[in-house]
């Protein structure tokens, strides 16, 4: 077994009546790890998209809810001997997923684009560092409104991988490109200024640094007497230049080529992660296209933060201090989740970036009924889902059922800049069996295989019904090969309850 778990978790049945959950009042230290072989870290993708592998992994007793019911008995339909297999473990090609599914499923996609976000920062007579962006300064801007406008003067939040930088220091941006990029409107030397440092940055293995707040300062290079004047050059500008893909650092290898494109799904469409919807990498256009004619696919945004690779507490996930990540949906998309909702269709995300965002749709509407108005207030703390349970039951009131939790959130949809209907807010939702969660939305997952220790191993535990049967299939992929982590394989998992 290659669990290290300090003491197992006890669930207890939430059913009828109103409630209060205790389980963050007797928190106990608790981490999932397993031990993960070098050779099974995928540090390069698949040949293709849908080449990876995929692990179905089926609840050992069949799930009571309809939706759940008939998940189940689609993919025992397909195994080809589920009667004589104990583990309810399958072995299939990631373009099964089509044949997994029964139809008329509602798929959600992530479609948050991946920023150019890693950068070289050189003080002066010094040597240059890394500099990843985060996110903007400010928690309500949205990043890729940003990308689309001038640079200078934009507030970010980054890591910076060096411990002995002050407030005022002034960086200058390092090309990392082979070809010089001379001929665009960023060829005048570009800085960024510290404007704030908020905490040490710590990772296993890399130089410690720390969490800042920059400035970038940028100037457009000047123009000849007979030209008009050069536009400014706007953030994308700026990290089409001096930018690389971020992928993970424990792929310890330097950004290629082929990373710009691989490591960005087909779908991706709004600027503002730093790490890619990975699950979602698995879909090529032409898999797509045969999805759609089965299933309903609908997208959201949440746009991923380096958070998801920070470890779990040392003290375990009681003691973690989640990351905030900003999500957005579309009125047209909530309704199609209402629609499924009532009518007891599957909903499936692709992604644990997915799940965040419909597990947190629930309980800010949830909430907002309490309230009888969300107050502009789309926010959701990382244990609030526990808060918002006490209050119901203190209210003598039944938590919402969820189509009625979604749609009191089309009360006050606003209109964006792009003439659509919009929702936008932030969450820190964490979904771990430690708070005996209990899913509203979600039916199903596709997600890869994670790394060891982190909060997206107790997301996945609370899929499964609990780390005993998650770290048996995960047991399960590395006795068979599979490749783990951003560009490896992939799991199919039916919630167990």
């Amino acid at each position: 077994m290659l669990t290290m778990l300090t003491k197992s978790i006890k669930y207890t049945s939430q059913n009828s009546v109103p409630f209060v959950r205790s389980a963050l009042s007797s928190r106990t230290t608790r981490t999932i790890t397993y031990h993960l072989p070098n050779e099974l870290v995928a540090i390069h993708p698949a040949e293709t998209r849908e080449g990876s592998r995929l692990l179905s992994i089926l609840p050992k007793q069949k799930p009571a809810s309809t939706t759940k019911h008939k998940l189940y008995d689609h993919a025992k339909s397909v195994y080809t001997s589920f009667d004589t297999c104990p583990t309810k473990f399958g072995d299939f090609q990631f373009q099964d997923i089509i044949r997994l599914l029964p139809s008329g499923c509602h798929i959600v996609h992530n479609e948050s684009k991946v920023l150019q976000a890693r950068l070289l920062v050189r003080p002066p007579s010094a040597a240059p560092f890394e500099m990843l962006l985060l996110s903007p300064a400010d928690d309500l801007a949205d990043p890729n409104v940003l990308t689309r406008t001038d640079a200078n003067g934009q507030l970010w939040r980054t890591m910076l991988r060096n411990d002995q930088v002050q407030v005022g220091d002034v960086l200058q941006l390092e090309t990392q490109h082979q070809e010089s990029d001379a001929s665009t409107s960023t060829s005048t030397l570009q800085s960024v200024r510290i404007t704030c440092i908020h905490s040490p940055w710590i990772e296993e293995d890399e130089n410690d640094g720390v969490e800042a707040d920059v400035e970038f300062i940028t100037a457009s290079p000047s123009s000849s007497p007979s030209s008009s004047p050069p536009s400014p050059p706007t953030m994308k500008d700026i990290l089409d230049t001096y930018g690389v893909t971020p992928i993970p650092p424990y792929f310890n290898r330097d950004t290629d080529d082929s990373d710009s494109e691989r490591y960005q799904t087909v779908f991706a469409k709004t600027y503002g992660s730093v790490a890619a919807p990975t699950a979602s990498l698995h879909f090529s256009k032409d898999l797509l296209q045969k999805m759609e004619k089965k299933h309903l696919l609908t997208k959201c945004v949440l746009h991923v933060g380096a958070g998801t690779f920070k470890p779990v507490h040392e003290d375990g996930i009681e003691s973690h201090e989640m990351h905030r990540e900003s999500f957005e949906i579309t009125k047209a998309s909530l309704d199609s989740l209402i629609s499924s909702l009532k009518t007891e269709t599957p909903i499936i995300p692709v992604g644990t970036t997915s799940v965040r965002v419909l597990e947190s749709l629930y309980w800010i509407g949830a909430r907002t009924i309490l309230n009888g108005t969300t107050g502009n207030n789309n926010t959701l703390g990382q244990w609030e889902p526990n808060e918002i349970i006490q209050m119901y039951s203190d209210a003598n009131q039944y938590l919402p059922l969820p189509a009625r939790a979604l749609s009191s959130l089309m009360w006050e949809v606003p209109i964006t800049v792009d003439n659509d209907f919009c929702l936008k807010g932030t969450t820190e939702i964490c979904i771990s069996t430690a708070a005996e969660y209990e899913f509203q939305i979600c039916d199903a997952l596709i997600t890869n295989f994670h790394q060891s220790g982190s909060t997206l191993m107790d997301l996945t535990s609370a899929v499964l019904g609990g780390d005993e049967r998650l770290l048996e299939a995960y047991d399960h992929a590395i006795a068979n090969k599979y490749r783990f982590l951003s560009y490896g394989d992939c799991c199919y998992m039916i919630l167990a309850k």
